[in-house]
């Protein structure tokens, strides 16, 4: 055996040696077996090292399903109550309706107002519902304003009565049907065919493509109002207010127009807006009278039309059809660029189906 320490030049080192641990099969005995179970130690402290974060990633889904069917649980008693919401206002409507036919049918006429008012506020809170509320006032205001059963060429016995105002109701009824939202009407029509209105307030009124065939409009109040398009064949609109009102395509054949203003008496004509009747028709109609200065009957077609005594002081007349119109004692008519001698163009079929 090697000693421990050995001599260098004479000085005497001491060397440990450290000897080789050896491994022997026998010495494993039981070894092995302890190196296996240290491995298998080692496997199971790293699955307890990974229990935190799978109870946190349990958590995490546990708290993720909560959130979940809480939202659920939110849309569906949202989803409930916007139903049970649309199941009140159904109702509400249903009562509002039940109610304001009753008060229609009442003898007071204070009564048939509110009614009627109840009817604006279905308008105004279901929109989709105009289109019944417009049939319910337009029936009912020709049921209250009709003109006698007569022929509408007999009608003219009529004309020239003093001037009156309709009654409460059946104003109130004009006023909802004026200042409606007509992007709600469902393709509605407001037929006032044949109806006294002598009188009406029909200022700034939302009248396009209203039926207004022989209807007395005696004295009343357009000014401002919206008759673009509208029916008014064979009309009395005697002494109305036309003051800047719009009846561009409004069909007037026929009708009677004998005093008809279209403009204050201030003598700023700054301040005049014209009445617009391009393109009306007017074949026939009757303005003896009547004040259209600075009204605007460019394309209108006034074939046939009596103009006697109307006061038309810068009115435009620029390509309208003139031919065989009657203008003696008119003041202030200025026809240049009107068609003198083009026949009269082919008749607009008349919408609300009255002849």
């Amino acid at each position: 055996m090697e000693p421990r320490w050995k001599r260098h030049g004479g000085s005497t080192r001491l060397t440990l040696t450290k000897r080789p641990y050896e491994i022997t099969s026998n010495s494993l005995n039981g070894c092995g077996e302890m190196s296996s179970t240290n491995e298998n130690g080692g496997e199971s402290s790293k699955k307890r090292r990974d229990w935190p974060q799978k109870i946190i990633a349990l958590a995490a889904a546990v708290a993720l399903l909560g959130t979940a069917g809480t939202l659920y649980l939110t849309y569906r008693a949202f989803n409930d109550s916007h139903e049970q919401l649309v199941l009140n206002e159904q109702a509400q409507v249903t009562g509002w309706y039940s109610a304001a036919v009753t008060d229609l049918g009442s003898p007071s006429v204070d009564a048939r107002v509110g009614g009627i008012d109840l009817l604006q506020q279905v308008m105004r809170d279901a929109p989709s519902e105009q289109p019944v509320v417009i049939n319910i006032l337009t029936t009912f205001i020709q049921d209250h304003a009709a003109l006698p059963d007569k022929p509408i060429q007999q009608q003219a016995s009529l004309r020239g009565l003093p001037v009156h105002r309709p009654e409460a109701d059946v104003q109130a009824a004009l006023t909802v049907l004026a200042t409606r939202n007509p992007v709600h009407d469902g393709g509605a029509v407001i037929d006032l065919n044949l109806t006294n209105l002598t009188g009406a307030n029909l200022s700034a009124a939302h009248f396009s493509n209203v039926c207004l065939v022989g209807a007395i409009l005696s004295g009343a109040d357009l000014q401002s109002a919206d008759l673009s398009g509208a029916d008014l064949f064979k009309a009395d609109v005697d002494g109305a207010n036309l003051l800047q009102a719009n009846l561009r395509n409004a069909d007037l054949d026929s009708a009677m127009l004998l005093s008809a203003n279209t403009f204050d008496d201030t003598s700023n004509p700054v301040k005049r807006t014209r009445t617009d009747l391009e393109g009306a028709g007017l074949w026939q109609a009757n303005l003896t009278g009547a004040d259209f200065a600075f009204a605007n009957f460019a394309d209108a077609n006034l074939v046939k039309a009596i103009l006697r005594d109307a006061y038309l002081k810068d009115a435009a007349f620029y390509s309208s059809y003139v031919r065989q119109a009657y203008f003696g004692g008119a003041v202030g008519r200025n026809l240049s660029g009107a068609n003198r001698t083009r026949n009269e163009p082919q008749a607009k079929p008349i919408p609300c189906g009255i002849n």
